[in-house]
């Protein structure tokens, strides 16, 4: 019967990546945190450089130190570090306990190691598995956030293998609410969300929501969405499964259908698109400098002249998309449009960008773009004072406001993809009203 080792004194993840046979856990457990957090060690080991002594935590079992004693198979010490402004790699070596000649051998005079080493950047973590003289068993490096690490394995003595690999990820379900007071980033950082949720928030109620200027005071928003872990560390957040957003006191709702094959976009409870036939703006959290009209004073000539479009100010280089599938129907210089991109697209609707720093690569007259595929990028090429996109939308070579015309959409779902969807999101449905009813019996 194999004897089980006790359970630490501190619990540390770091425990999941000890290598070899539970039986052989050391008998002697301490924990050595640094005060910046920095440095997690198993085993007894030194403080970090910026911590203060520590007593280990001692468990003495007779039986357990005369298996360890017996054992053939090294004792591992495992430390975690990450690297700060400053920090150089004999002192990195030094905080996680390594002192092996042949590792810093390997890491000078093997071309793919010491590209790793010019790679290290602030932030990086590095964990590490040594015995008790500091020889290295390997070594792991990855960027937070980052899915992708490099790892460098001990083969024998004095030979090293270096991989690449993907860390084993855990997919959670996350449900989280907050109420606009400034901004949604404001509202989305006071509940510890990632940018990315507010901007796939924004990119869904595209169509609906303007979140340049349509946001009021305590909107709120419920959002369950898709969480990748590690290790209990939140890496970045993955696909917006259902949301709801009440804006000036009305209730949007959104639910990812997914159908299969990599195919899936967001309807409402009814089953009705989110997503319009054509995208309200090219660009997203932006400042609108110039509304539409029919007569504007011209920055550049002081004259009245139509300002038949809208402008997005951005700063240069900012992506500009395209609003619907189409096709170019010009692509160059025009006047005082400067670099300027003209799309054709079905129904005698056409679209155009004017003012462009340049044009995507390999964009061509008569080549088929989809919506939202990236075409240019801000610039103020032209008759522009300063850079910003400026955006037509034309219904039959008529101009019209591309921020108030009905703009057409897409169908909705119907028969079994109808009933599909509902039953693919009838939890989700019921979660979203729950909460939007507990919400107001609050008010």
């Amino acid at each position: 019967m194999t004897n089980q080792p006790p359970t630490p004194p501190v619990s540390s993840p770091l425990l999941h990546r000890f290598r070899g046979s539970r039986s052989n856990l050391a008998i002697v457990a301490g924990l050595c945190l640094a005060v910046s957090g920095a440095v997690t060690a198993i085993a007894v080991s030194s403080p970090g450089r910026n911590s203060e002594t520590q007593t280990p935590v001692v468990i003495e079992l007779a039986a357990l130190e005369a298996q360890a004693e017996a054992s053939t198979e090294p004792e591992l010490f495992m430390r975690e570090a990450q690297i700060r402004p400053g920090d150089t790699v004999p002192a990195l070596m030094a905080e996680l306990g390594i002192n092996d000649a042949a590792l810093r051998t390997y890491l000078i005079n093997d071309p793919d190691a010491s590209r790793i080493v010019r790679r290290l950047r602030p932030g990086m973590i590095i964990e590490s598995a040594t015995d008790r003289e500091g020889a290295l068993s390997w070594l792991s490096l990855r960027s937070p956030g980052s899915e992708l690490a490099t790892r460098i394995q001990r083969g024998s003595d004095t030979d090293f293998a270096l991989e690449d690999y993907t860390l084993d990820v855990q997919t959670t379900e996350q449900f989280a609410q907050g109420s606009i007071q400034s901004s949604l980033f404001a509202a989305t950082d006071a509940q510890g969300l990632p940018d990315a949720l507010a901007l796939s928030m924004a990119d869904i109620f595209a169509s609906q929501i303007d979140f340049n200027t349509d946001l009021r005071r305590d909107d709120r928003f419920t959002v369950v969405y898709e969480s990748m872990e590690f290790r209990g560390e939140q890496l970045k957040s993955g696909r917006i499964k259902a949301v709801e957003f009440v804006n000036a006191g009305k209730r949007y709702t959104a639910f990812w259908f997914d159908e299969g094959n990599g195919r899936g976009a967001y309807f409402d409870a009814n089953g009705q698109s989110l997503r319009k036939g054509f995208l309200r703006s090219p660009l997203e959290f932006t400042r609108i400098s110039s509304g539409f009209s029919n007569n504007r004073k011209h920055p550049l000539f002081k004259d009245i002249r139509a300002h038949r479009g809208t402008d997005f100010a951005a700063p240069t280089g900012t992506r500009v998309r395209a609003s619907s599938d189409g096709r170019v129907e010009f692509v160059g210089s025009q006047r005082g449009y400067g670099n300027f991109i003209v799309l054709k697209h079905d129904g005698g609707y056409t679209t155009a960008y004017g003012h462009l720093n340049g044009f995507a690569k390999g964009l061509r007259k008569g080549q088929a773009v989809s919506q939202g595929d990236v075409i240019g990028f801000v610039g103020a090429t032209g008759w522009a004072t300063g850079p910003h996109l400026h955006y037509e939308f034309r219904k039959n070579n008529v101009h019209q406001d591309p921020m108030r015309v009905d703009l057409p959409g897409r169908p909705p779902l119907t028969g079994g993809r109808l009933q599909a969807f509902k039953a693919q999101n009838a939890s989700l449905i019921a979660r979203l009203e729950n909460a939007s009813v507990q919400v107001a019996q609050k008010d």
